[in-house]
């Protein structure tokens, strides 16, 4: 069931460079996340990017697989789970392994993707503040990093290092979640540039490469 809480109260707009390249989409989910996520990449499916997709998504281990085939049928896209230091290609989708964070670094200056063992204090499992955090310092004012719904605050932390990085936020609408607390504490923050749909998120994104790529 949807959610009918309103949008909390955004902080200032911050404001990303204009002209700024999208070299990489990360997304950040956990409760509920699975569905809006798969409807942003059925609506982004046959067209090209030129940047990597980045998942964080809170899942058990033993539903890794489940998840990793149904982000495929409906992105039509490879989807690669980075068990070892993978390149990043665009176009592709990168998942952590099960039970791992998902972590971006750079090797003779060109990103990889590769799964990290979490720490037994760890909560979240893969860590959408991880993922944030290296992949802001991999791609700065050239990511995108989208909060989708979620329980906690896992991303709010990522999503200031995305901001301090020059990089843009955006949330997915706390009204359309399933569990708003995720993207609400992040705007709350005042850390999102907009706050959308899951449709409204890949018309965005569509639109700011297009930008980018007739600039």
């Amino acid at each position: 069931m949807l959610n009918s809480l309103a949008d909390p109260p955004a902080g200032p707009a911050r404001k990303v460079r204009q002209g700024a390249p999208l070299r990489a989409i990360a997304f950040g989910a956990s409760t509920g996340g699975l569905q809006p996520l798969a409807t942003i990449l059925r609506m982004l499916a046959g067209r090209r990017l030129d940047a990597p997709l980045l998942v964080a998504l809170h899942t058990p281990p033993q539903f890794c697989e489940t998840v990793a085939g149904a982000l495929r049928r409906e992105s039509g896209r490879v989807v690669v789970a980075a068990t070892i230091p993978a390149p990043l290609l665009p176009d592709a989708i990168y998942l952590a392994a099960a039970d791992m964070h998902l972590n971006i670094l750079r090797k003779l200056g060109q990103p990889e993707a590769q799964s990290v063992e979490p720490s037994p204090d760890d909560r979240y499992r893969p860590s959408v503040d991880l993922l944030f955090a290296s992949a802001a310092q991999a791609f700065r004012r050239d990511l995108l990093a989208i909060v989708l719904t979620g329980m906690g605050e896992d991303g709010l932390a990522g999503a200031r290092a995305v901001v301090d990085s020059g990089g843009q936020v955006v949330t997915q609408a706390p009204q359309t979640c399933a569990a708003p607390t995720m993207p609400a504490a992040v705007i709350a923050a005042g850390l999102s540039r907009a706050s959308m749909s899951p449709e409204e998120i890949a018309a965005h994104i569509l639109i700011r490469r297009d930008a980018i790529a007739h600039a």
